[in-house]
């Protein structure tokens, strides 16, 4: 019902926001599932998959500014 609703309308920001908070509510009061187990699963690889990309990036930035750094001492 719920992917339904969602699919039909279009709130302003706060309203969508307050509809999703009300929404988780409830599943977790009745147990209830508003994505599907594929659904999930694609959501938790896409997340992996981010994740993985943000460390690599954030890796290769700090290693960058690390041997800046080092070389700007050593020149001076």
């Amino acid at each position: 019902m719920f992917k339904v609703i969602n699919w039909m309308m279009a709130l302003p920001e706060p309203h969508q926001r307050r509809y999703w908070r009300d929404v988780l509510k409830l599943e977790k009061e009745r147990n209830m599932e508003w994505i599907s187990p594929p659904e999930q699963s694609f959501i938790d690889e896409g997340w992996q998959k981010g994740l993985k990309k943000g460390l690599k990036e954030g890796w290769e930035q700090g290693l960058e500014q690390g041997l800046e750094q080092g070389l700007k001492r050593g020149l001076q």
